[in-house]
């Protein structure tokens, strides 16, 4: 079993945007009218952004980062609305996804040399309805716009067995030209694989078997650093859009952590978007309290929440579950 996010999923009808448009019409259900949803914030300038600004400035980045909630349908589309405008600026960035992994490479060489293309062929090339992430809806938006403009669409991630094998023998489970590539003996600074832990057993609502949180540490430490190589060696001339969980674009112990060590050219930028909460009324609210980081992301793209339900409430039996059998978890997502 596959724990890739503590919410339910909700389907709604999917729009697409235009590069120059707002959306107009959220899908997400619940807070709405916050004051805060549909505003850009801008932590290195402290202040908020447009929707053209923000735009300009990751223009300028070869790598941008795009964390989001995964069932949440409008995070998805503001995906979709950053790549087509990117498109009609001119650039032909690499689309990579946290979902995808590295055992489906051959099925989406297959795909991308078949004619024509469409979002429902890709999600059967790359077997999706059994992948144990939110339902496809979800993401057409992004796949349509990637395949409109005869982007690459690229895995990000290490495959299913490699987890598996990390959360049972850690280290030892990773081939020596791995552990070479990703310099996996080189780990997170003490104070950071603090902060993570803290952060996984939290994601957890505190019931992250014990036995199991050193490596749940360390798999989450090497997705991170596979995801920086991949797609810092992707090759791609006008650069790369990863899509994945919030807790994998944060700029402190994530994939911006691991792209410093592991790629010396190139500059990267991070979008978060972010669920309201009724009670945050101000952009202070959200901000995280470590010793690295408050905001560790480069811009806050508000949005309306997906589910107003308590998430620890709503997986409680699931998770103490978990306490007591030893499963695969994508621990931050």
């Amino acid at each position: 079993m596959t724990i890739k996010s503590i919410s339910g999923l909700l389907i709604f009808p999917l729009i697409l945007l235009s590069a120059c448009s707002s959306i107009d019409h959220w899908q997400s259900a619940y807070n709405r009218d916050h004051v805060l949803v549909g505003k850009i914030w801008s932590t290195n300038e402290a202040r908020f952004v447009g929707q053209d600004e923000l735009i300009a400035d990751i223009n300028q980045h070869d790598f941008v980062l795009l964390g989001e909630t995964h069932n949440n349908p409008d995070h998805h589309i503001l995906q979709a609305y950053i790549i087509k405008s990117l498109v009609n600026l001119g650039r032909r960035p690499l689309v990579a996804f946290e979902m995808l992994n590295m055992s489906q490479i051959d099925n989406l060489i297959k795909f991308s040399e078949s004619y024509p293309k469409s979002s429902e062929e890709f999600f059967k090339a790359v077997n999706w309805e059994n992948s144990g992430w939110p339902d496809k809806k979800l993401y057409t938006p992004i796949v349509d716009e990637a395949l409109a403009a005869n982007l690459k669409i690229s895995p990000a991630n290490i495959s299913r067995k490699k987890t598996k094998r990390l959360m049972k023998l850690g280290l030892n489970g990773l081939s020596p030209r791995l552990i070479k590539q990703l310099r996996l003996n080189n780990t997170l600074p003490k104070i950071l694989e603090n902060l993570l832990k803290t952060e996984i057993q939290k994601s957890h609502c505190g019931y992250a078997p014990k036995n199991l949180l050193d490596k749940m540490v360390f798999t989450q430490f090497v997705k991170d650093a596979h995801m920086a190589w991949a797609i810092g060696n992707s090759r791609n001339q006008n650069g790369v859009v990863l899509i994945a969980g919030l807790g994998h674009v944060r700029k402190d112990w994530a994939v911006p952590f691991h792209f410093k060590r592991l790629i010396p050219n190139g500059t990267i930028t991070t979008i978060a978007f972010l669920e309201v909460s009724q009670k945050g009324r101000d952009v202070h609210y959200y901000r995280i309290n470590t010793e690295t980081s408050e905001l560790p992301y480069d811009y806050i793209w508000f949005t309306p929440r997906v589910e107003i339900m308590d998430a620890c409430e709503k997986f409680k039996k699931q998770l103490k579950r978990m306490q007591t059998k030893s499963v695969n978890v994508d621990v931050t997502s």
